[in-house]
């Protein structure tokens, strides 16, 4: 692939506009950055649905956000469950065998 672009102009919402400018990407500080960087993001999670080894990291990173609110609940509660944390690493490979 050459390292050619092509500029394409789109036009969105104010909330997603909003929604862009928050958004805090690495290296991502302009729109058009943000944009290339959820494109790119985007791409890699689509060709690597057909790659089982890198499904199964795609699903970690999925899951990830939902952990990190179940650690912080935990915290919170000050009670901590090893089920709830064990069912989050294994539910990637559980996916991968349907």
């Amino acid at each position: 692939m050459s390292g050619k672009t092509v500029p394409l102009s789109v036009r969105v919402s104010d909330d997603d506009a909003v929604f862009l400018a928050g958004l805090e990407i690495d290296d991502a500080v302009t729109p058009s950055e943000k944009l290339r960087a959820i494109l790119q993001d985007t791409k890699r999670r689509h060709t690597g649905l057909k790659d089982a080894s890198e499904g199964g990291l795609l699903m970690r990173e999925m899951a990830t956000p939902a952990r990190r609110t179940v650690r912080r609940l935990e915290g919170t509660l000050k009670k901590k469950s090893d089920l709830v944390l064990k069912l989050y690493e294994r539910v990637p490979d559980i996916i991968l065998l349907q």
